[in-house]
């Protein structure tokens, strides 16, 4: 059967007026799947929403993350440019400290030359102190040697003063050394050689009044050993049968234990103008010997 315009537009009068029939009527003409179309196109809309909103939040964080590329870029720019700064910092320090190891190795050059020379000036100073301590030790020995001498000469000279009279004189005169021969005859036969200590031949004087012998040692300052070479010298003669006595004449004692060993010993002596009891008996003799009375 046909179906004329006026149905159709009936049919759509009664479709306008019944919404409910266009449902039933599109179910009757439709697929299922273009039934379903609507719900389709509304989760693709939904669906294109969804991702546009993600889409955005993502570029969003692209921005974000671009932002920070950026910043961290520049912030990597300016560590570069920091880095080549320092780069050249220390490649500029690096040259300063080469140059200063280099002054560093001159200067440790210079200082072992300087004190090879302060070394050899120092052996220097110390030879040459060694030679003007040698030498001032020289020169007061020889002038005290020499003051010695002098002071020996003068008791030599003054030796018949000090003795109030008798003969002698040093050992080196004439009278003396063959009073001297007589003496000593006796020890003085065969190979026998007195030690020096104990020669008289070496004494600085010898004195005698008639049998009387006195065996002086000379000093400006008497010490042990003179008190010792005396003792062993008038020794000497007195085991050759001589009335010999020590005796040591002098400015002054070295100690107090020189004088005591002295008086020990039994030797004479006259100290700075000062004589024991026994030097004074004996300048009170005679000439010949004999007592001299006291007046």
């Amino acid at each position: 059967m046909a179906f004329t315009v006026k149905e159709f537009r009936d049919l759509v009068r009664l479709l306008e007026e019944h919404p409910q029939w266009r449902d039933e009527l599109r179910r009757l003409l439709l697929t299922d799947e273009l039934l379903d179309l609507p719900r389709v196109v509304r989760e693709l809309a939904e669906a294109q929403r969804e991702t546009e909103r993600r889409l955005a939040s993502l570029t969003e964080r692209v921005e974000d993350l671009t932002r920070q590329v950026q910043e961290l870029t520049a912030r990597v720019d300016a560590l570069t440019v920091q880095m080549d700064d320092l780069a050249r910092h220390v490649q500029e320090l690096t040259a300063r400290v080469d140059t200063l190891t280099v002054r560093m190795d001159d200067l440790a050059r210079q200082v072992q030359s300087l004190a090879g020379r302060v070394e050899d000036l120092t052996r220097q100073v110390q030879e040459m102190t060694t030679g003007v301590s040698t030498l001032l030790g020289w020169q007061r020995g020889e002038a005290g040697r020499r003051e010695g001498e002098r002071y020996e000469r003068s008791i030599v000279k003054r030796a018949p003063m000090l003795f109030s009279g008798g003969v002698g004189g040093p050992t080196d005169d004439p009278r003396v050394q063959e009073r001297l021969s007589q003496w000593l005859r006796g020890l003085l036969e065969g190979d026998r050689f007195l030690p020096s200590e104990e020669d008289p031949t070496l004494a600085d004087l010898i004195w005698w009044k008639g049998d009387q012998v006195v065996v002086v040692e000379v000093s400006v300052t008497v010490d042990e050993d003179d008190v010792w070479r005396a003792v062993r010298r008038a020794r000497t003669l007195q085991s050759a049968g001589v009335d010999a006595v020590p005796v040591v004449i002098g400015d002054s004692w070295d100690s107090l234990e020189t004088q005591a060993l002295a008086e020990e010993l039994g030797v004479w002596w006259l100290i700075h103008g000062v004589p024991s009891e026994a030097f004074v008996a004996f300048r009170r003799r005679s000439p010949e010997g004999t007592e001299t009375p006291v007046s």
